[in-house]
C-alpha cells in the first residue's frame, strides 16, 4: 500500500510539473515596451498603398529582441495590411507618422528601412538601442469609408523564449476619391477617447 501510495504522489508531481512547463512555454509577456500611447488618425486615398509608423517599441531587458512577426492587434474588416518594416538606430531623427503613398517619397523615407522579420531590438541601456524600433505598416483600404487599427500584436524571441504582446497603438484611416481623401467636410476622421479597461 505505501509503495502505491508513494507511486500516485510521484505520477502527481510529474503532472503538475509537465502542466507548468505547457503553461510557462506559451508566449506571453517580454522586455518590450511602448514609451508612449500615440493616437493617430488622417484621411487617406482609396485603393492606394500607404503608411502608419507611429508605433516606436523599445527593449528595456538585457538581452536583444528579435522581431518574428507585428500585425494589427485588433482592425476593421477591409483594411488590408501589406507590408510590415522596421527602423532602428540607422534611422537617424527621421520619424513616419503617416504617408499617403508608397512606396515612400525621397524625402519621406527613413534609413535602414527592412522587412519586420528578423529586425533585432538592442537593449535600451545601449547606443543601438536609444531609438528603438519603429514599425511602419503598409496599408491599403479600397472602398471609402473609416477604418481604425486598436493596438498591434508582436512576436518576438529573446534567447530561446517567444513572446507575445499588445501593444497601445491606436490608428483610424478614412480613406475617399478625389478630395475627400485630404479630408475637409464629410471626412472628419478624428478618433474617439481611448477605452478605459
Amino acid at each position: 500500500m505505501p509503495h502505491k501510495r508513494w507511486c500516485a504522489v510521484a505520477v502527481g508531481v510529474a503532472a503538475g510539473a509537465l502542466w507548468l512547463a505547457v503553461r510557462d512555454g506559451e508566449p506571453g509577456p517580454g522586455p518590450l515596451v511602448n514609451l508612449t500611447n500615440d493616437d493617430y488618425s488622417f484621411p487617406v486615398p482609396a485603393r492606394r498603398p500607404i503608411t502608419w509608423g507611429v508605433p516606436v517599441l523599445y527593449n528595456e531587458g538585457d538581452k536583444p529582441a528579435e522581431l518574428l512577426d507585428a500585425r494589427p492587434a485588433r482592425s476593421t474588416p477591409g483594411l488590408r495590411v501589406l507590408k510590415v518594416l522596421a527602423a532602428g538606430e540607422n534611422r537617424g531623427n527621421h520619424f513616419i507618422a503617416g504617408t499617403r503613398e508608397y512606396p515612400l517619397r525621397p524625402a519621406d523615407r527613413i534609413r535602414g528601412l527592412r522587412a519586420v522579420n528578423g529586425f533585432v531590438v538592442a537593449p535600451l541601456t545601449t547606443p543601438a538601442g536609444k531609438q528603438g524600433v519603429e514599425l511602419v505598416f503598409v496599408l491599403q483600404m479600397d472602398r471609402p469609408g473609416r477604418y481604425e487599427i486598436d493596438g498591434i500584436r508582436v512576436r518576438y524571441r529573446v534567447g530561446g523564449t517567444e513572446h507575445l504582446e499588445d501593444f497601445r497603438f491606436r490608428l483610424a484611416a478614412c480613406p475617399g476619391f478625389g478630395k475627400a481623401a485630404f479630408g475637409g467636410k464629410g471626412n472628419d476622421c478624428r478618433l474617439p477617447p481611448p477605452r478605459r479597461d
